[in-house]
């Protein structure tokens, strides 16, 4: 088990920075860089700033640890202290050990809403090739190495399905070792 505590990202460009903190930091901040570079980062001005600027314009710094119980608290003392530009919100919080749970009522009355109408959503995937409103699709290995395909069908000429490709880019997650996004268009 990773050591918790708290730890920044800072612009390398500009004052900008973002404090948080995490059970596991190391695990937390690699997480970071993989969202970030899977073009998936739910901040918004994190991802802004990565996909402008790139990589090396972030640093990750552990400022402290501290015990699991103490993260918040002194989270909020280095956002208070510090004034984080980054952060989306500017009080401490997590969804540690939260869950959810709707009331029976609520479960019923969802369902109700959900009768009749279609559950699966129709994937429009274009063609490569001379269609121009293919998306191109990047397969980025953990050396740094980036490929581009034409088009989300044109991975499985190196043996790869388009839905698995396409499940990995909606999640953020990695297909056989390779984290895989739309190539942006500038």
């Amino acid at each position: 088990m990773g050591k918790s505590g708290i730890y920044l990202i800072k612009s390398t460009v500009n004052s900008k920075i973002y404090v948080g903190s995490a059970c596991n930091i190391k695990r937390r901040i690699r997480d970071h860089k993989r969202q970030l570079l899977g073009n998936s980062h739910p901040n918004k001005k994190l991802q802004s700033h990565y996909n402008k600027y790139g990589h090396l314009s972030l640093s990750y710094t552990i400022v402290e640890y501290c015990d699991k119980i103490n993260l918040l608290t002194r989270e909020q003392y280095w956002i208070d202290t510090l004034k984080p530009t980054f952060n989306i919100c500017q009080i401490a919080g997590n969804t540690l050990g939260f869950r959810y749970k709707m009331s029976d009522k609520t479960k019923i009355a969802i369902s109700i809403a959900k009768r009749g109408k279609k559950r699966l959503h129709s994937v429009k995937i274009y063609k490569g090739g001379d269609n121009i409103q293919a998306k191109q699709v990047e397969r980025i290995a953990l050396d740094g190495e980036i490929k581009t395909y034409s088009s989300l069908s044109s991975v499985k000429d190196d043996g790869y399905t388009f839905q698995n490709v396409y499940r990995a880019i909606k999640r953020g997650h990695k297909h056989r070792g390779y984290i895989w996004r739309y190539k942006s268009r500038l």
